[in-house]
């Protein structure tokens, strides 16, 4: 029997972890842009246990709102509709 699959799992979730742990150093780091500078966001990255990870952060107020794209996508999939929540949300889409 292969262990391919629980190799796999074992992956995604280190991946998953990293990108948890670099969204909350993210939301760590600061507010983020002012509301002027809302509608282009800010390109960041963050290293967690030596993966750099890239985050647009639109800043907002509030509670953090982590958008996360489907495959074949990137973070600027968001662009559009993003700005639209930051005057609720500290809104960051993380790049996989």
């Amino acid at each position: 029997m292969s262990s391919q699959p629980a190799q796999t799992i074992s992956l995604m979730r280190r991946w998953l972890c990293a990108i948890s742990a670099g969204v909350a150093l993210a939301v760590a780091n600061g507010p983020g842009p002012t509301a002027a500078q809302a509608r282009q966001p800010a390109d960041q990255y963050v290293t967690v246990n030596g993966l750099r990870l890239h985050y647009l952060d639109w800043g907002g107020t509030g509670r953090p709102l982590i958008l996360v794209h489907g495959l074949d996508r990137h973070a600027h999939t968001f662009d559009h509709i993003a700005p639209h929540f930051t005057s609720r949300f500290r809104v960051i889409a993380v790049d996989m």
